[in-house]
């Protein structure tokens, strides 16, 4: 008998974690992808795969309620990500975007909504965070009153978009899973830290932010959008919150050396917080001053992720839905390395 494929709906399709969720759910052949993306989204890392293109803006609110109705799966995947922006940019895209979506589809729709760690804070934290843990999405770097870091801007949004959204599952009785990834690496990143830390190690510099006792939660993109698909081919009723991670949990120096190994370089030794801090302050103000489009190599929240403990309790992930079967960071890296070389980027 022909078993008809689900119709989902996944919005940053064309992204970096959103291409990986379209790859995976490819893979199963038993869905059928439309992407949700800006009509001038660059489509290259999906192009080979058999999705449908459904153009729309979640800043502007660019579709409407009669193009969702046709999905009974959505995967909420699209997003302003970074450190670098206006709050109203930041809030329009990720907290404004996420309601109207979550409005414009069907109330008998599945929800899965790609959220974050921020949300629980990324501070120096010894204790592994569960999904209980209270929310710290702003975290007081020195000078926040005066220099707002935009690190902050993508946590409080993301942490306000799930609030609302779980907020307005329970009110319409529909089901939302919310998956809130550790750090993702993996082929087709170049925002989220390994690909710039590649660049500076492969131009030789020497030096680098670092210390030798903090530990440093990632997962592979392949992983997280196999975990996606599962979660989203077999939702629990109600609303429910997973903290998604690889539960090996590395020693951050241990994570950047993984990447020099897939390098063939030698890791560089670390530089003290002390001593990066401070001009990484003045650079952070110097380029908002002058209203820079992109960020300086280090930043308050950029520096201080290098040296603070951050780890997540995954357990109910991995109890719920039997997702115990991870890629080896030693592989996962030189899967990474090996993509960026073939094509050109490293």
């Amino acid at each position: 008998m022909l078993r008809l494929k689900l119709k989902i709906l996944v919005t940053g399709a064309n992204g970096f974690i959103g291409s990986h969720i379209v790859r995976a759910f490819h893979k199963t052949r038993r869905a059928q992808i439309t992407a949700l993306v800006r009509p001038s989204a660059d489509l290259r890392f999906i192009r080979r795969y058999p999705v449908e293109i459904m153009h729309g803006d979640l800043a502007d609110a660019a579709f409407t309620r009669d193009q969702m109705q046709a999905f009974p799966s959505v995967v909420h995947a699209g997003g302003k990500v970074g450190d670098w922006g206006d709050y109203e940019d930041f809030f329009r895209t990720n907290v404004l975007g996420s309601l109207r979506l979550f409005d414009a589809t069907r109330q008998d729709s599945d929800f899965v909504y790609i959220s974050s760690n921020a949300v629980l804070g990324e501070e120096h934290e010894p204790e592994a965070k569960g999904e209980t843990s209270a929310r710290l999405p702003v975290l007081e770097y020195a000078g926040e009153s005066l220099l707002p870091s935009a690190m902050n801007h993508y946590r409080l949004t993301k942490a306000l978009a799930e609030i609302l959204l779980i907020r307005r599952a329970k009110q319409t009785g529909r089901r939302l899973t919310v998956i809130r990834p550790v750090w993702v690496f993996g082929p087709r990143e170049f925002n989220a830290g390994p690909y710039e830390y590649c660049k500076t190690i492969d131009s030789g510099v020497p030096l680098m932010p670092g210390c030798n006792s903090n530990r440093f939660h990632t997962i592979y993109a392949g992983d997280l959008a196999k975990i996606v698909v599962k979660i989203s081919e077999n939702l629990k009723d109600g609303v429910n919150i997973y903290n998604v991670g690889n539960p090996q949990v590395p020693l951050m120096q241990d994570y950047w050396a993984a990447f020099c190994s897939a390098m063939g370089v030698k890791p560089p030794q670390h530089l003290p917080k002390w001593l990066l801090y401070p001009p990484a302050m003045l650079l952070e103000a110097a380029y908002s001053l002058a209203g820079a489009a992109n960020p300086p190599l280090f930043t308050r929240a950029r520096v201080y992720m290098f040296y603070a403990n951050n780890v997540y309790n995954v357990d109910k992930v991995i109890d719920d839905y039997g997702t115990n079967e991870f890629t080896s960071l030693a592989r996962a890296t030189r899967l990474t390395v090996r993509w960026w070389r073939m094509n050109g980027y490293l």
